[in-house]
C-alpha cells in the first residue's frame, strides 16, 4: 500500500474509532462513576465492534504498509476517545440545556483528529492536509473553550 492509500485509510478508520472509543469511555465513565451499567453495557458491546474491527483491519493493513507508525497513531485516537470521555468532568461532560450532545467532547475529538491529521502530514512537508489539520484543531480549540467558559461563568 502506497504512502497516500495508507493515510486515506487511517483517515477513514479513525472516524469508527473515535465513535467506539466514545462509546467505550460511556461504559467506563459510569464504571468510574461507580453507577450500575444498566443500558451502557450495550455501549461497550457496540463501541468494541465498531472501534474494534476497524482497529484489527487497521493493524493488517497500516503495518503492512510503507507508513506502519500510522496505525500506533490509529490506536491513539481509540485509546484517547476512551480516556477522554472517560475522564471527562461532569459539568462539561453533561448535555446543555437544549439538551444537545455536549459541545466539550466534539471540540476535544476534533482537536485530537485535527492534531493527529497535523503530525502526520508535517512528516513530508507543509502542505494542504496539514493546513485543513490545523482547522479542525483550531475549530475544536474553539468549542472546548467556549464550553469551558460557560461552565466557568458565574451565574
Amino acid at each position: 500500500m502506497e504512502s497516500g492509500e495508507a493515510f486515506s485509510t487511517f483517515l477513514f478508520l479513525s472516524i469508527f474509532e473515535i465513535l467506539g472509543g466514545a462509546a467505550i469511555g460511556a461504559f467506563v465513565r459510569t464504571l468510574l462513576r461507580r453507577e450500575p451499567p444498566g443500558v451502557t453495557i450495550f455501549f461497550l458491546i457496540w463501541g468494541a465492534g465498531f472501534g474494534g474491527i476497524p482497529l484489527l483491519m487497521g493493524s493488517i493493513m497500516l503495518l503492512t504498509s510503507d507508513r506502519p507508525g500510522l496505525f500506533f497513531a490509529q490506536l491513539f485516537v481509540f485509546v484517547m476517545a476512551i480516556v477522554l470521555v472517560a475522564l471527562m468532568p461532569s459539568e462539561i461532560y453533561d448535555k446543555d440545556a437544549d439538551g444537545n450532545m455536549p459541545t466539550a467532547v466534539v471540540g476535544a475529538v476534533l482537536i485530537m483528529f485535527g492534531a493527529s491529521v497535523v503530525l502526520l502530514t508535517l512528516s513530508s512537508g507543509i502542505g494542504i492536509g496539514t493546513f485543513i489539520g490545523a482547522a479542525v484543531a483550531f475549530g475544536g480549540i474553539v468549542m472546548l473553550l467556549r464550553a469551558v467558559f460557560v461552565v466557568l461563568r458565574p451565574s
